[in-house]
């Protein structure tokens, strides 16, 4: 009777001992299916640097060819082609060790977002997000995303409430459904609603081809949410944009308008550009126009940025850049700058 009790007792203690075991194999199953990747971009610099009809500073800043920015992404495979996941990004300044672009940027400043989606049909996804314009203009010009030295996206976002568009380049409480790629094309759409839960909001949709040696995007959005905005005014923008891979290099252009009933201003926007492969790194080039017109302002802007960038390794690169910068009427700006930026 003993040894019955003792070997039932043994043989619950195994079973025991084998759930654990498929349990933990089940669970480290996951963690390999699903790991959570940490990445992110480092970038700082010293130099001259000055807007036109601005005054010149000398100074270390950070983040000028490339946002700097810590990022934390999951993507998990459910089976049959879905999948769920979320990432998270927060801008980081080196030069002072904050986080945000500046002091009124949350800290999940960048994308902030959870997702479900499948391989054939796309993912919906929830949060905060960047938008289908800011998407485009990133991509089509020799600069990419840079925030200090990209006349294209100094143009389309960051010359002021009278020259460029309304709302950021990351809407908040933002639903945005996106396409598979399917024969090159792909769709981005998005709507951010208000925080108050007034009937307004901003609406954003962008159309990209992609394919051999062209590329090519179509986006249009509405702005309605923004505190400098006056109360039940809107704006609506547009904006094409392409480019070419021509061997030597790659070529872009883009071309957008938009109009404010807040401030009754219409604006035009042209840039082009080019990379060239010159030793071990790229010569970049890219040059932006923009005419802003209306009952407060008749303004042409213009901004010509030349740089190299050196690559000392797949992860590190060294970049020397000049910007001239030019508002009609206005004192010439001119910005002199050299760089690092560390991809991990």
């Amino acid at each position: 009777m003993t040894r019955t009790v003792r070997t039932a007792t043994w043989r619950g203690v195994q079973g025991l001992l084998g759930l654990m075991g498929m349990t933990l194999s089940w669970h480290a199953q996951a963690q390999q299916q699903a790991p959570t990747v940490i990445y992110g971009i480092l970038d700082i610099g010293f130099g001259r640097y000055q807007a036109s009809g601005l005054t010149r500073t000398t100074e270390v800043r950070s983040g000028q060819m490339a946002a700097s920015r810590i990022g934390f992404t999951q993507k998990e495979d459910l089976g049959d082609g879905v999948f769920a996941g979320y990432t998270l990004e927060s801008f980081l300044r080196l030069d002072t060790g904050a986080s945000g672009r500046n002091d009124t940027d949350p800290f999940w400043s960048r994308e902030a977002f959870v997702q479900l989606g499948s391989s054939k049909l796309g993912s919906v996804r929830m949060g905060r997000m960047s938008t289908p314009l800011f998407d485009a203009t990133a991509r089509f010009n020799a600069f990419g995303a840079s925030p200090g030295f990209s006349p294209a996206l100094r143009h389309t976002f960051a010359s002021g409430v009278l020259e460029s568009v309304q709302g950021d380049q990351y809407w908040n409480s933002s639903i945005a459904y996106v396409s598979p790629n399917v024969e090159g094309f792909s769709l981005k759409a998005m709507h951010a609603y208000e925080p108050n839960g007034a009937n307004r909001g901003n609406s954003s949709v962008g159309l990209t081809y992609s394919r051999g040696l062209v590329a090519l995007a179509v986006t249009a959005q509405t702005v309605r949410i923004d505190s400098r905005q006056p109360d039940g005014s809107s704006e609506g923008a547009w904006q094409i944009a392409g480019s070419y891979n021509a061997g030597f290099g790659r070529v872009f252009a883009l071309y957008g308008q938009n109009q404010d009933s807040g401030f009754d201003v219409a604006s035009k926007v042209m840039s082009v550009g080019c990379t060239i492969r010159l030793w071990e790194g790229n010569v970049l080039a890219q040059f932006a126009q923009t005419n802003a017109q209306g009952d407060a302002i008749d303004r042409q802007h213009q901004t010509m940025s030349l740089g190299y960038d050196y690559e000392l390794s797949k992860r590190q690169d060294v970049y020397l850049v000049m910007m001239r910068d030019q508002i009609r009427l206005q004192p010439n700006g001119l910005t002199l700058a050299t760089g690092i930026r560390y991809l991990f």
